[in-house]
C-alpha cells in the first residue's frame, strides 16, 4: 500500500490536462515565450529550494509549510504534477505538526524541480 508521503511518485511528471496555461503563452508568444517562462520558472524553483533547504537547516517546521505550499501552486499553474503532489504531501507533514527530518524531502524536491524543467524543455522545444 503507497502512502500519502509516497504516492506522489507514482504519478506522471507533467499532467497534460493541467498545462492550459503553458499552451496558452506558446499559442500567444511562441517557443520564445515559454522558454523565457522556464527561465521564470528555473529561477523560481532555485530560490524556492534555497529557501526550503535553509528552512529544513533550521528545523523551522511553519516556514517549510508555507514554502512548500508556495512551490506547490507554482507547479500546480503549470502542470508539474508529480512535484505539486509531492509538495502537497510536505505541505500536510509541516501543517500535522510531525518533527519530520526536512533535509531528506529536499533531495526530492530537487529531483523533481529537474524532472519538471526537463519534461518542459523536452515538450516545448525551442524552435531551431
Amino acid at each position: 500500500m503507497t502512502s500519502w508521503r509516497d504516492e506522489w511518485r507514482q504519478l506522471p511528471v507533467l499532467d497534460p490536462e493541467s498545462m492550459g496555461n503553458v499552451h496558452e503563452i506558446q499559442s500567444f508568444g511562441g517557443s520564445a515565450a515559454v522558454q523565457e517562462l522556464l527561465l521564470l520558472l528555473d529561477s523560481e524553483y532555485q530560490e524556492l529550494r534555497a529557501r526550503f533547504a535553509t528552512a529544513a537547516a533550521r528545523g523551522d517546521t511553519a516556514a517549510v509549510g508555507l514554502i512548500a505550499h508556495t512551490l506547490r501552486g507554482s507547479a500546480a499553474n503549470f502542470g508539474a504534477r508529480r512535484l505539486a503532489t509531492l509538495c502537497g504531501a510536505i505541505e500536510k507533514a509541516a501543517k500535522s505538526g510531525q518533527e519530520e527530518p526536512w533535509s531528506g524531502w529536499m533531495h526530492d524536491i530537487e529531483d523533481e524541480c529537474t524532472h519538471a524543467l526537463e519534461a518542459f524543455r523536452k515538450t516545448f522545444p525551442c524552435d531551431p
